[in-house]
């Protein structure tokens, strides 16, 4: 079966994972960013471990925004191949921000370095 291809002979299909995973990206960034912004809430404290880790976490947001842009790019753009390791590499990249945010982060800080989180009773 052959590949469907656009006007610029890229694949069809690769155009739109690259679209899937550019809306996902950001949509990671507004959740990350709304997370961030929520820190405090409701009475206003910070807790140790976010204040320790909130400069860690801007950074995957933008580097997770720019990975996102970086797939919108692919999906729109003309070029006819990109090169595999750029692919590749951006993709492992958004992985890792994710898993550093939602794994990585909060082990060091809370688990590691035994800062306060909020927990308990």
């Amino acid at each position: 079966m052959q590949e469907v291809e656009d006007v610029h002979g890229r694949s069809i299909v690769a155009r739109i994972a690259w679209l899937i995973g550019a809306i996902l990206s950001l949509m990671y960034v507004l959740s990350l960013n709304w997370m961030i912004g929520m820190e405090g809430f409701p009475d206003g404290y910070i807790t140790e471990s976010d204040l320790a880790a909130r400069p860690y976490k801007n950074v995957c947001l933008v580097v997770q925004a720019l990975c996102g842009f970086y797939f919108g790019y692919l999906s729109l753009s003309p070029r006819q191949k990109v090169p595999s390791y750029l692919a590749a590499l951006s993709v492992a990249i958004a992985i890792l921000m994710v898993l550093s945010m939602e794994v990585v982060i909060p082990w060091y800080f809370v688990s590691y370095l035994n800062l306060k989180d909020g927990r308990g009773g």
